[in-house]
């Protein structure tokens, strides 16, 4: 009867493949020699530092403009955390795509065909059950995606009724959203029709 260690054991041995095999008298130290050594530099190319064990090398800043810019460094700062928001059972980004899959009309078109829309009607869509938002020119559906977004709804809704790009831009630019909100479109961005 097999028990917990032998199954680890046996993964664990499975993971990786033996060794191979070595030549009768060879060691170690053998194989390694028969490595070529990476060609030396000169030594005239290197600079003895004389630094005391216990000392730090402070790095020269005797070349024009050093004070400026070992003072600018102290100014770079890693951009402040973005705040977590617990995913849902079940409303992850994956169950998000599968529900795309199975629901094409997630916009809510009902078989008709994505349309040209003026700014004045996406302001009309920005309520939690009726969100509509701009993503570089194309209007999306948000509605059902509300749950799934994983900032959580309270920044999503910011951008409802509204142009998100720069929102959207400043989080995850690199988020391919034409795939990820491809059955929610709705329809196009266009001007005002002037009257």
């Amino acid at each position: 009867r097999a028990t917990v260690s032998d199954k680890t054991a046996d993964s664990e041995s499975n993971s990786m493949p033996p060794p191979p095999p070595r030549a009768q008298g060879e060691t170690s130290s053998s194989i390694n020699s028969s490595i070529k050594a990476p060609i030396k530099a000169p030594m005239e190319r290197f600079v003895e530092l004389d630094i005391e064990e216990d000392e730090d090398p402070v790095p020269d800043f005797s070349f024009p403009g050093a004070a400026q810019i070992a003072s600018s460094t102290d100014e770079l700062r890693a951009p402040p955390a973005r705040q977590k928001v617990p995913v849902i059972a079940g409303y992850s980004q994956m169950a998000w795509v599968f529900l795309g899959k199975k629901n094409p009309d997630l916009a809510g078109l009902k078989g008709q065909r994505p349309g040209n829309l003026t700014m004045e009607e996406v302001k009309k869509h920005k309520k939690k059950d009726d969100a509509w938002m701009v993503l570089r020119g194309k209007v999306y559906n948000i509605t059902p995606y509300i749950a799934y977004h994983p900032g959580g709804e309270q920044t999503l809704m910011s951008a409802a009724g509204k142009d998100g790009t720069k929102l959207y831009d400043k989080f995850h630019k690199w988020v391919n959203a034409d795939f990820l909100m491809e059955k929610c479109l709705v329809g196009y961005l266009v001007e005002s029709d002037p009257k």
